[in-house]
């Protein structure tokens, strides 16, 4: 009697099995979500009681409003600020908000006083970093931004030197090539317009991206290209860190391409990275420092005492850190100079001074009123509105004593627009920061009432590349062109690892010459 299977019936069985593991495989991802979710509202109803000091919140998770952009119907983190604020005085925030519990059935709770905020960042001991982080580790590894305590103080003092002036000027021509070269594809396009062209978000996050990755990787004989795709790839799926807080690390063999495709994705590219790594200390290239070196690698590779996996995760987080922060303030500065074109006119006129072509490294100290802008625009719309820490001892805040084990939202942006702290703050003013006049003659209200780049011995190593970076892009564009709003204003902050502005579309026109 013949046994054997025919073609057809063959590729019948194994195509059935496939979609019965399919069937199996959800099920199991069900099942342990339900009893992930089970135990978050088992652990955060036993530990109600201890908050019981907080006033009420509006809704189950109130941050869920954060991460929502629909026009007409929410407000993105707008909205949830709006909650915050005082009632008996709406131009303050409340100092202590209850936010709700997180996907593990933590309380998390809003801390919205500068003095309170200062405390948890001076000491990264008592007060450690969130377990949200563990999901970016899925992405980037154990680097600067995620490691701590032993490994940490010791990444922070061997990088340290990566980001001082000789490295910032080595990486200058990274920032201005590509800045031009988005100013050409602009002009490019609005030669073949009568009223210029437009330029979103997505155009901005290119930009930084591919600046990034020059900065990091010039001299890579990998492709490049390939890996500013697969990292948007990866930073593309907003599911993946909801699958990643539920399930854990599990999330990453689940077979969907937020799951285990990204897993795959950011195995190919630390795989990429270490084959460069080894191709350069084989060629013995691995000693350059400085203005000498070519790229990112090579500082890393010359720090030595830094295992390769190590080098890689502090690659990763290069990009991580620096790509979705930079490409963030320069969109929502674009968006404040179409909103104010007389700040916008005062910006060019600083521009125009240098001579009208592309900024040097030796100019940059020159654009004042500029990076005036910057710091307002990070005021107004911080690229990154909070931080959050785990309690490892309580902490009392106005009063109220939070208790060991609590997340803590460190909220720089109702500090940064608190009335308490700052005169006139829902008004978008340059001039504020302007040596000599009444905005800085005056010392703030609170020293910590300001921290764009956090605060401690955390606060963010790069701030100085990034502050670089926005003068070039910008100083690049409003040199050649005008911004404005294409159509209505119908951007709205949108959360996500930074804030983005939702639905930014701006107009750019050719200036006269």
């Amino acid at each position: 009697m013949d046994f054997s299977l025919k073609t057809d019936t063959a590729g019948d069985i194994l195509w059935t099995t496939a979609k019965c593991a399919v069937v199996i495989g959800a099920g199991s991802v069900s099942a342990c979500v339900v009893g992930q979710c089970v135990c978050s509202v088992t652990r955060y109803l036993m530990r109600n009681r201890e908050y019981k000091d907080l006033a009420p919140r509006k809704g189950v998770m109130p941050f869920v409003r954060a991460f929502a952009a629909r026009e007409g119907k929410d407000k993105g983190l707008d909205g949830l600020l709006e909650d915050w604020r005082d009632p008996e005085h709406p131009d303050q925030f409340l100092e202590v908000v209850d936010v709700g519990p997180d996907f593990e059935g933590r309380r998390v709770v809003g801390v919205n006083q500068p003095a309170a905020i200062a405390e948890v960042l001076a000491d990264p001991d008592k007060y450690p970093k969130s377990p949200f982080y563990e999901t970016l580790v899925e992405m980037v590894g154990h680097g600067l931004v995620t490691s701590s305590g032993a490994l940490w103080q010791r990444q922070r003092k061997l990088l340290t030197p990566l980001f001082h002036f000789s490295t910032l000027k080595a990486v200058h021509k990274f920032m201005t090539r590509n800045a031009d070269r988005l100013v050409q594809q602009l002009q490019d396009k609005a030669a073949k317009s009568t009223d210029g062209t437009t330029i979103g978000k997505h155009d901005i996050s290119a930009l930084t991206l591919r600046v990034m990755c020059d900065a990091a990787f010039a001299r890579c004989e990998f492709d490049v290209d390939w890996l500013v795709w697969a990292w948007e790839k990866v930073n593309g799926y907003p599911m993946f860190w909801m699958g990643r807080h539920l399930l854990g690390h599990a999330w990453m063999y689940v077979p969907l391409p937020s799951g285990l495709g990204v897993q795959i994705l950011v195995k190919r590219m630390r795989r990429r990275i270490i084959n460069e790594i080894a191709r350069r200390r084989a060629a013995g290239s691995v000693d350059v420092r400085g203005e000498e070196a070519k790229d990112l690698l090579d500082e890393l590779l010359a720090v030595g005492n830094m295992p390769d996996k190590q080098i890689v995760d502090e690659a990763l987080t290069f990009l991580v850190a620096g790509h979705e922060t930079t490409s963030n303030l320069v969109s929502w500065t674009l968006y404040f100079l179409s909103k104010h074109p007389d700040v916008q006119g005062k910006v060019q006129s600083e521009i125009d001074d240098l001579g009208g072509r592309p900024i040097t490294f030796d100019e940059l100290p020159k654009l004042e009123y500029l990076r005036c802008v910057l710091k307002e625009v990070m005021r107004v719309r911080p690229i990154v509105p909070f931080v959050d820490r785990l309690l490892k001892e309580p902490l009392t805040v106005n009063g109220i004593t939070l208790p060991k084990g609590t997340i803590v939202w460190l909220n720089f942006m109702a500090v940064q627009n608190d009335a308490r702290y700052w005169p006139a703050p829902s008004v978008f003013r340059p001039e504020r920061w302007m040596e000599g006049t009444e905005g800085t003659s005056q010392p703030m209200a609170h020293s910590d009432a300001f921290l764009p780049f956090s605060a401690g011995p955390r606060n963010c190593i790069g701030q100085k590349f990034a502050m670089q970076e926005a003068q070039v892009i910008i100083s690049s564009l409003l040199r050649s062109f005008s911004v404005s709003l294409d159509g209505k204003d119908r951007v709205m902050p949108l959360l996500s690892l930074t804030v983005a502005p939702a639905n930014l579309a701006l107009r750019v026109t050719k200036r006269d010459a």
